[in-house]
């Protein structure tokens, strides 16, 4: 038996990089999941990853519907894939399905993937999560125990249909599930979430040569962080928090040359010792309108949000500087 541990820490994505390396191994010829919960951001880095093996791989899965929280819209995507054979679970006895386990089968053993991480993308690439990856022969103890908890979990549930879904869609009902998986409340998790709706903005700073170093050019995806883009009369005054103090009168609007910038408060002491030039930078929301956290970026944080960005398709280019969010 071979074991290895993964400790996620926000934004690096170690559990799909595991999701995604164990999906690669064209020698595994069969996938089994158990999940508590899936969301249409989660199915697609499943597909994403899936897409990468050099063979199509046969899918066994298995949803919780428990407390309503798995996005119809997941089930109808994995309903969808011919390579996918799905179940889902509803318990019955006053408990829950609770699992989280992405099992791959080869000829002599079994590598199974296990931990905190439901099939979402907040699961699978920011969360703080846990998970384990086991290699267990096919004879030890341990995958022979395996395999009867998974034909007593495939045997109890359901074979999903488009009824099933059909049936199970007005139930759905993302406010029960933990912020951790589902943040957004009331809206559907998504893979290409718009800026406008994402918690923290992170972006390359440039060369800053206007306004006596102090104006950041926002890019116009970026800038939909703060404000609708397109309408280019909306003009905002922002609060940055930063390093335990509040720095009022930051100047968000968009310029005659046809670019968002901020004007930033020249007394933040980044600003005043002129250290932003070439650097990174991220915004993070606060529950106030128009005040944010501020900090400026050092690596490895900076890959770790660039690569997070880059999974979850969040994530933009210009000539000179990148920049997503999350």
């Amino acid at each position: 038996m071979t074991e290895d541990l993964i400790l996620q820490q926000p934004g690096s994505a170690l559990i799909f990089e595991a999701l995604a390396n164990l999906s690669r191994d064209d020698s595994a010829t069969r996938l089994r999941l158990a999940v508590a919960l899936a969301t249409r951001s989660g199915v697609k880095l499943l597909q994403k990853a899936l897409l990468e093996r050099g063979s199509p791989v046969h899918v066994l899965a298995v949803v919780g519907l428990d407390r309503s929280m798995t996005e119809p819209v997941a089930l109808q995507m994995m309903l969808n894939e011919q390579h996918i054979e799905l179940r889902t679970f509803s318990s019955r006895d006053g408990s829950m399905f609770h699992p989280k386990i992405y099992a791959f089968d080869r000829a002599e053993d079994v590598t199974i993937l296990s931990g905190s991480a439901n099939l979402t993308a907040h699961a699978l690439t920011r969360n703080h999560e846990v998970a384990t990856i086991t290699t267990l022969a096919n004879s030890s103890p341990a995958a022979v125990a395996w395999e009867q908890w998974w034909d007593q979990v495939w045997a109890a549930s359901t074979l999903c249909d488009q009824s099933l879904i059909d049936k199970y869609a007005p139930s759905y009902h993302p406010q029960r599930s933990s912020a951790a998986d589902n943040p957004i409340i009331g809206e559907e998790e998504s893979p290409v979430a718009s800026p406008r709706v994402a918690n923290e903005l992170w972006l390359g700073t440039g060369s800053m040569t206007g306004g006596g170093i102090t104006q950041l050019e926002l890019p116009r995806a970026a800038a939909g962080f703060f404000v609708d883009p397109a309408d280019v009369t909306d003009s905002r005054v922002l609060t940055l928090l930063s390093r335990g103090s509040a720095w009022p009168d930051n100047q968000l609007s968009f310029y005659v040359n046809e670019m968002w910038r901020i004007n930033l408060n020249g007394n933040i002491p980044e600003v005043a010792a002129d250290v932003l030039r070439y650097s990174y930078v991220i915004f993070r929301r606060t529950r106030r309108v128009d005040v944010y956290e501020f900090e400026v970026l050092r690596e490895p944080r900076i890959s770790e949000l660039r690569n997070a960005s880059q999974v979850l398709e969040q994530y933009g280019q210009t000539t000179t500087r990148d920049y997503g969010w999350l």
